[in-house]
């Protein structure tokens, strides 16, 4: 949400071990680490490509390049992705900057409100890159819903805070009670994400604030 590859991202990390399983994970789950060039040696970086990989099957060899170890996926990006993520990360440090411009200036509007909504404080020693604005109603003058179809009746998006409490939604229902879990329950309920996109202009975030004054007036 912050670049783009057309479709899809990048992960990054500092141990072997972990990128080992991302690797795998994006691999349909093999077990086989090969990179790149190791790819066209005989015997694989591991030395021994084919061999007893199986447990089940203890003599019989295998190739390594399809042993499984992961319930895994089919996320190999193209060349043309990763070209676009590269042009992307030139204006990552303006992206990260614009959006934490964008959400004190909302910050700085809801310090006014604190007794009708309960915002996001990023940590001290965070350095946060904001998805978006989280905000929690906590009035009883009004609810989120009729507040966010306010707003996107004045053409401005809103989004919910993902999917909220998963126990709520029939995919995951029958994982457990969603109400011992009271916290989730409220966000599900009352909490929504304004944009801090970059490209935000500040016309545009002076008429968001403006509308959402209006509500609150009205209210």
């Amino acid at each position: 949400h912050h670049i783009t590859t057309g479709e899809g991202g990048m992960v990054s990390m500092s141990d072997p071990e972990f990128e080992r399983v991302v690797r795998s994970l994006c691999w349909w789950g093999r077990d086989c680490y090969c990179v790149g060039k190791a790819n066209l040696l005989e015997n694989g970086t591991c030395g021994h490509r084919f061999d007893k990989w199986l447990p089940e099957l203890p003599d019989l060899i295998v190739d390594h390049k399809y042993v499984f170890t992961e319930m895994g996926y089919n996320l190999k990006p193209l060349d043309l992705q990763g070209a676009i993520g590269v042009a992307q990360l030139k204006k990552l440090d303006w992206i990260h900057k614009q959006r934490k411009v964008h959400y004190e200036v909302y910050r700085a509007f809801f310090a006014q409100y604190q007794d009708l909504f309960r915002i996001a404080e990023p940590h001290p020693q965070a350095d946060v890159s904001w998805f978006g604005f989280p905000v929690t109603v906590t009035t009883n003058r009004f609810t989120k819903n009729e507040l966010t179809q306010f707003l996107e009746a004045m053409k401005i998006q809103t989004r919910n805070y993902f999917a909220g409490n998963l126990l709520f939604h029939p995919a995951y229902s029958h994982l457990g009670n969603p109400h011992e879990y009271p916290n989730a329950v409220t966000v599900t309920k009352s909490t929504f994400f304004l944009g801090v996109s970059p490209n935000l202009t500040a016309e545009q975030m002076e008429y968001v604030k403006a509308k959402l004054a209006e509500f609150i007036a009205a209210h």
